[in-house]
């Protein structure tokens, strides 16, 4: 797994979503912004971001009228999905106070 760091953290409360976060990996040159990390009943997971799922421009709903998305990114099986979004929320964890309850969830210094 490459090195994964948090260049920036913004809370936003609302149901299991306690912010987003821009990742970095810096081995590779690659940033991934708008990650929406979340944590429910003591579990906590990454989700990677997503489009809206469009029709003539309007955005389409579910028939429970959710409205839906498709991914942006994909990976090639659900392990390494897996260990990437682990590595993710361990960076959040290490390197910002979004999962701490600090409503500032900057970026740890140093």
């Amino acid at each position: 797994m490459p090195r994964i760091s948090i260049s920036s953290a913004k809370p936003v409360h609302r149901g299991t979503l306690v912010g987003f976060v821009t990742v970095e990996l810096p081995d590779i040159g690659f940033s991934i912004s708008d990650l929406s990390i979340h944590e429910r009943h003591g579990k906590r997971w990454a989700q990677m971001p997503s489009m809206p799922v469009l029709d003539g421009g309007r955005r389409q709903r579910s028939e429970n009228g959710k409205l839906l998305y498709v991914p942006i990114f994909r990976f090639s099986s659900p392990m390494i999905r897996e260990a990437f979004v682990a590595a993710i929320v361990e960076a959040v964890e290490r390197e910002t106070t979004l999962l701490a309850g600090d409503r500032s969830c900057a970026p740890n210094s140093g």
